[in-house]
């Protein structure tokens, strides 16, 4: 894989023993972006604590993460993430399945100077120590991906129809309303 290694509990490039993470397992970040590591994870249902308060989760998600280091020697994680979530409609308050899918590309930067640093267009990961989880790398993006008002991006299955079909036989003819000007400027038909 060309300097790539494959971190789904194993290290395809290297002869290293098998390796198990769960979401929650801290993953020492500078280390995976020096070595221009991929991650491939699933996450179980209530990995992601804060995602289900408001959309709990309905079955497995996936992540999908890409360690590496900038020119400044800062580490990154471009990443994208799936989850399906039993999401909540605004309108009818009834709850139905619905997959998040999210891109993301963040720099991780430690609490203190290095977060302040990096300029207004960056999105940055601030971590308190030398590691992160993955459910920290991606619960915020799942978050921030959840659409404000869901049943104007998703249709909502429960949503009854908003219109109906016209009777046309019960229907009068309609009438210009300009018949009544023509009627007083020609009195006589």
């Amino acid at each position: 894989m060309g300097g790539f290694a494959l971190y789904t509990g194993y290290l395809d490039s290297y002869d290293a023993p098998a390796m198990t993470t769960a979401a929650d397992d801290r993953l020492a970040y500078a280390s995976l972006a020096r070595q221009s590591v991929h991650v491939d994870r699933r996450l179980p249902a209530g990995a992601l604590h804060r995602l289900e308060e408001l959309a709990p989760a309905d079955g497995e998600g996936t992540v999908r993460l890409d360690f590496r280091i900038d020119e400044q020697g800062r580490a990154w994680v471009r990443g994208h993430v799936e989850q399906p979530v039993d999401a909540a409609c605004q309108r009818c308050l009834e709850r139905f399945g619905r997959r998040l899918a999210v891109d993301f590309d963040l720099c991780i930067a430690r609490e203190g100077d290095d977060a302040a640093e990096l300029g207004a267009g960056v999105d940055v990961l601030v971590v308190e120590g030398d590691t992160v989880s993955i459910a920290e790398i991606v619960e915020d993006e799942l978050l921030l991906g959840l659409p404000e008002r869901l049943c104007e991006t998703d249709p909502c299955p429960h949503r009854p129809p908003l219109s109906f079909p016209a009777n046309v036989a019960d229907e009068a003819p309609a009438q210009s309303p300009f018949g009544v000007l023509s009627k007083l400027k020609d009195p006589d038909p």
